[in-house]
């Protein structure tokens, strides 16, 4: 009797005795209570382990290449959401120079249809893409004909047919950055270019009806006396708004009154705001050119998302009161259809990286990388209002978020990318708000 009360007390020290209860799914751990807000004033993370995933069978149109076996070769650049799947551009390297492609991933897995766009600059980056309602609306930079110059080819999709609508002139300068958008059958492209004040912004509107003829001639939209940078552009009724970055030495002012010049390249350092115009139709401005934030802060980054009820909305990282490595701020900015501007601060410091909006049926995202390179996200409600603070995820971290492929009340799915050491794969993340 001594041994088996012995034993019995062992057993329970040992916790022999305890009911084992299984390993949760993925999933139930996001039902679990949630652990307590992280020290720097996060909330919980919002996000499961990320899971493998296996794309379908690709149709490859031209010389294309498979979103699976090609995938360590592509660099990807935007994605969007579609009624039936996911819509993604990318380059990759063929030979000795490069190709464009976008690729339609149907939802459910159903299959990938990849379509060839032709050459491309080798240094230039993926095209700018815009979902439309029959197609997909792309831009990307041509090999270089000249040294002095190059060109922007845009390319109409639909299905798997390919149109080429016109190849824009550009002045050449350092920067590739592009934007495009599908509004009363036009396309309207905005790129930065080289002129002899600095930097400025450029549009061009193209007829759907455009193939292969006369490129219409661009018009600069950015006022002299700054440099301008970064387009993008975000719908309106009517119309579409084109935003960008203008930027100038602080002192500029200072230094202009006082009969100054600088001898050798600016020591200062550059304010940055964001201005923009609002465009019609026919890209013609239906408004003077505004400053949409601080002409005192140092803005680097903006995105705009595609389109939003009851105005525009744009987010822009800001280093005005970031010390040296210290990252910056990230806003929000709500433009009303009568020019109000109403911004909302998302995350106060610590934001190394430009946000990417993450646009879906029923709610969007925002997802960026903080000064310790780990992923931070933040939902957004209808109109893309923030729900604030950002939560820290760890499971993310080496991810990049392309799209929300899926929906529900529990939460969204993410597709993501993982890639280094030469390989990469695809993988999904699903996250509650």
């Amino acid at each position: 009797m001594r041994r088996r009360v012995a034993l019995l007390l062992a057993m329970l020290a040992t916790g022999a005795c305890k009911k084992k209860t299984p390993p949760p799914e993925p999933w139930l751990e996001l039902a679990a209570d949630p652990p307590p807000p992280a020290e720097d004033g996060g909330v919980a993370p919002r996000c499961g382990a990320p899971r493998r995933w296996e794309l379908g069978p690709t149709t490859r149109v031209g010389d294309a290449p498979d979103l699976s076996a090609d995938l360590a070769q592509l660099e990807l650049g935007a994605a969007a959401r579609s009624g039936d799947g996911w819509v993604v551009s990318g380059t990759r390297r063929r030979g000795e120079g490069r190709r464009a492609f976008v690729a339609r991933v149907a939802s459910g897995n159903g299959g990938t249809a990849s379509v060839d766009l032709g050459p491309a600059l080798e240094d230039a980056g993926p095209p700018a893409l815009h979902l439309a309602a029959q197609g997909v609306l792309t831009a990307h930079y041509l090999p270089a004909a000249s040294a002095a110059s190059r060109s922007i080819g845009v390319r109409w999709v639909e299905g798997t047919a390919v149109r080429a609508l016109a190849d824009l002139p550009e002045a050449r300068d350092d920067s590739f950055a592009l934007a495009v958008a599908s509004v009363g059958g036009r396309a309207v492209i905005a790129w930065d270019e080289a002129r002899e004040t600095g930097s400025a912004i450029a549009v061009a509107v193209v007829s759907w009806g455009a193939e292969g003829g006369a490129a219409p001639r661009p018009r600069i939209v950015s006022p002299a006396g700054s440099s301008a940078e970064q387009p993008v552009l975000a719908l309106r009724p009517g119309g579409v708004w084109v935003l960008w970055i203008a930027s100038r030495p602080e002192d500029a002012d200072a230094e202009a009154a006082a009969g100054l010049r600088r001898e050798g390249p600016a020591e200062t350092r550059r304010a940055s705001w964001v201005e923009g115009q609002a465009l019609d139709e026919a890209g013609q401005p239906v408004g003077p050119v505004r400053a949409l934030t601080s002409r005192r802060g140092h803005v680097a980054h903006i995105a705009a998302a595609p389109a939003a009820e009851k105005g525009a909305v744009f987010v822009v990282r800001d280093e005005t009161e970031a010390r040296e490595g210290a990252g910056g701020s990230l806003v929000r900015v709500h433009l009303g259809p009568d020019g109000t501007v109403a911004p909302v601060t998302v995350a106060e410091a610590s934001v190394a990286t430009g946000a990417d909006i993450l646009v879906g049926a029923q709610r969007s995202w925002l997802a960026f990388l903080d000064t310790g390179e780990h992923v931070r996200l933040v939902p957004l409600g209808p109109a893309h209002v923030p729900a604030p603070p950002a939560s820290l995820e760890a499971s993310a971290d080496g991810l990049r978020l392309l799209a929300v492929t899926a929906e529900g009340e529990g939460g969204d799915t993410f597709v993501a990318l993982r890639s280094g050491a030469g390989k990469a794969s695809w993988e999904t993340l699903r996250c509650r708000p």
